[in-house]
């Protein structure tokens, strides 16, 4: 993976920085990961919010809290925003990362289910042709959220657009391209109801299968030492 050139005009981290954290919490044998953005901050006001988070769905849903599986860097949660990505670095062509892709007709059914919510989360797949050659190829997912929107081709206009494809490359800590970035289709789109901004439920047949997917506190504090170390490479 290519960096970045770091810049050189003091400090690096962009001051109203964001993060993304993914939560686990467990309801009979279903398992619920809930992704909330918050403010970057220290580890231990990090830790506390949280934990406030976990007690208000512990309380308004009925689930038990089981801890932290991810963190990630994101904008603020808004209209056509960045929300985080998924990358498959080792994915070297196109028919891979049409994988990942809604066919026609089940995207239709999503839009159409996702009537009557407010909000709506979206997954951009992309297929990163890269101008230095195959072996820096890889597939993209994109996460975004959407309020307002008619169309299929609204969607694929926005993820098209210039001014979204920059987004992709300003909080990517690789060198992307623009013209390297070809989009490829729509990887998933439900409406969202409730304070979670992402949220997906799965059965699970032994506990420790979801519990092997939970960072433990110093994971965590290296989690953000990974991030700040990824922002000082994001441009401003």
């Amino acid at each position: 993976m290519k960096r970045k050139e770091e810049r050189k005009n003091g400090n690096h981290l962009m001051k109203n920085s964001h993060i993304g954290i993914t939560l686990i919490f467990t309801s009979g044998n279903k398992a619920i990961q809930s992704s909330y953005i918050m403010m970057k901050m220290e580890l231990e006001d990090l830790l506390n919010e949280v934990e406030k988070i976990a007690n208000k769905q512990s309380t308004l849903n009925g689930y038990k809290y089981l801890g932290i599986s991810d963190l990630y860097i994101t904008e603020s949660e808004a209209n056509e925003a960045y929300l985080g990505r998924t990358s498959y670095y080792d994915e070297k062509t196109k028919i891979e990362s049409k994988r990942h892709v809604l066919s026609n007709s089940k995207l239709k059914l999503a839009l159409s289910e996702c009537e009557g919510f407010r909000k709506s989360n979206i997954s951009f797949v992309y297929f990163n042709d890269d101008r230095e050659g195959d072996d820096f190829n890889s597939s993209i997912i994109i996460y975004s959220q959407i309020c307002k929107y008619d169309s299929t081709e609204y969607l694929h206009n926005l993820a098209k657009s210039r001014q979204f494809k920059d987004k992709i490359i300003k909080f990517s800590v690789e060198e992307l391209y623009l013209d390297s970035l070809e989009f490829v289709g729509v990887a998933d789109l439900y409406g969202v109801s409730g304070d979670g901004l992402f949220q997906r439920m799965t059965t699970f047949e032994e506990i420790m299968e979801i519990k092997d997917e939970i960072l433990g506190k110093n994971q965590i504090r290296l989690k953000l030492e990974e991030i700040e170390e990824d922002m000082s490479y994001i441009w401003d």
